[in-house]
């Protein structure tokens, strides 16, 4: 019997700009969960993560897709390549959270929705009995919109022409922003303090968690299909994007501005950069860091979130001044992340490789 398939996904060359500027997000996402004044915008980088990704797994996937490779492989392809990490993340919160649970009940949790939660989450399926969906590794949420909108890329999304995508993605983009409008202006009415755009990590904003990324997805690869064939050079103009997603990420929006410039941002510009820094290409040593960037960028986003709490108790306790305490976050989350890229998810998917090559009858 001839050997299946490989689900690998084809490798393109790589997109240096676009790595760094995934290492400006999950970094500006980092930052926002420790001290949100510094990144008032970080949590939009969740929206360039879905653009990115819908960018970049149609470049990867193209191939694949025309030569007959199906939904469910897709999906679980991705599945394997996400859960590595993610269990890391989980496993950290249980821990965490275990530990406090057993010295004391934690405000919102209790030992049935602990256990419970860990029997959902560990298939990364939300907890049912939790308002927050993934309350032991809280950032998860936005694997699982992801994972939810993946699956329509092959059956939908890949069914399209140019011109059927691109007004798929301007009535997503309309709703998106017509019931984030309404979310808003619903919470402003009641007093509930709330962000333009920001949710999808608790059930009663689910609902905006995958409109951004019904919207943001498909606009990525809408993005990769305009761009094919198109000529990338190496150019200082690579800087321009990643010195702009730094400043909406860093900005505050003017009061009364609020959802004007998410909505801009969101729907215009935060697409507009991946365009960009899709055709431009960093020098060497600006590449080189860029690189290294995007490839810590999903451990750093994983397993930031609880680490957060951790870092700021025993930076509290021995009194560190602010800027000493960010700097010591900073430099523990990317280490972490560093050699969690390097050791441990490079060797539990090559074992899961070789799991699945072994499965294949000869």
């Amino acid at each position: 019997m001839a050997e299946a398939p490989r689900l690998r996904p084809t490798r393109p060359a790589r997109y240096g700009t676009l790595d760094g500027m995934r290492g400006i997000a999950a970094i500006a996402v980092a930052i926002y969960h420790f001290r949100g004044t510094l990144t008032p915008h970080g949590y939009i980088a969740v929206d360039f993560f879905f653009c990115l990704s819908g960018f970049v797994l149609l470049e990867a996937y193209r191939g694949r897709v025309d030569g007959g490779l199906r939904t469910g492989p897709f999906l679980k392809a991705r599945w394997l390549r996400l859960y590595p990490l993610y269990f890391v993340a989980l496993a950290l919160g249980i821990a965490r959270y275990g530990e406090i649970l057993s010295r004391h009940d934690i405000a919102g949790i209790s030992a049935s929705d602990f256990y419970l939660s860990i029997a959902s989450n560990l298939v990364l399926l939300p907890s049912f009995v939790n308002p927050v969906l993934f309350p032991l590794s809280g950032q998860a949420w936005s694997l699982f919109c992801e994972l939810l909108i993946n699956a329509l890329m092959i059956p939908l999304y890949l069914r399209l022409d140019r011109r059927g995508l691109a007004i798929f993605v301007a009535a997503a983009g309309a709703i998106l922003t017509i019931t984030a409008w309404l979310t808003w202006a619903y919470a402003q009415a009641h007093g509930i303090r709330s962000e333009p755009f920001d949710g999808g990590w608790m059930w009663d904003g689910i609902h905006l968690g995958v409109l951004r990324a019904l919207f943001a997805f498909p606009m990525g690869m809408l993005a990769s299909e305009l761009l094919r064939g198109a000529p990338r050079r190496t150019s200082a103009i690579a800087f321009v994007p990643l010195a702009i997603l730094a400043a909406i990420m860093l900005s505050r929006a003017p009061h009364g501005w609020e959802f004007a410039f998410n909505a801009v941002a969101i729907i215009a510009v935060l697409p507009g950069l991946v365009f960009m820094g899709s055709r431009f290409e960093l020098p060497s040593l600006a590449g080189k860091v860029a690189r290294w960037a995007g490839d810590v960028s999903f451990a750093l986003y994983m397993v930031h979130w609880i680490l957060t709490s951790l870092v700021a108790k025993q930076a509290q306790r021995l009194g560190l001044p602010a800027w000493l305490e960010l700097a010591c976050y900073l430099v523990i989350v990317l280490f972490l992340a560093d050699v969690l890229t390097r050791w441990f998810d490079p060797l539990v998917r090559r074992r899961i490789a070789r799991r699945r090559t072994q499965a294949v009858p000869g």
